[in-house]
């Protein structure tokens, strides 16, 4: 697994194959939104968890392609993507 930040923002991070080292990633890691915290950054927008359905927050300007994941499942992911080694 090869995990790369998103730009200038802290929160999220694009994850993939190290097979793929040009590529954006498979998933893009979010954090959850939690509606008493509200969002991070005023422009973030909502999606939901690919795993698990749990809502998060994203900057706008992320690809629709590109697959949104939570950080519960991203770190599932890593240890299920580390057993296979």
């Amino acid at each position: 697994m090869r995990y790369d930040r998103y730009g200038p923002i802290p929160h999220v991070w694009y994850v993939g194959d190290d097979d793929d080292p040009e590529g954006d990633g498979e998933f893009v890691c979010c954090p959850p939104y939690l509606a008493e915290q509200g969002l991070l950054w005023a422009d973030n927008v909502l999606a939901r968890c690919c795993k698990c359905e749990v809502r998060l927050q994203l900057p706008p300007d992320v690809p629709k392609e590109i697959k949104r994941i939570c950080l519960e499942c991203v770190r599932i992911e890593a240890n299920i993507s580390s057993d296979e080694e």
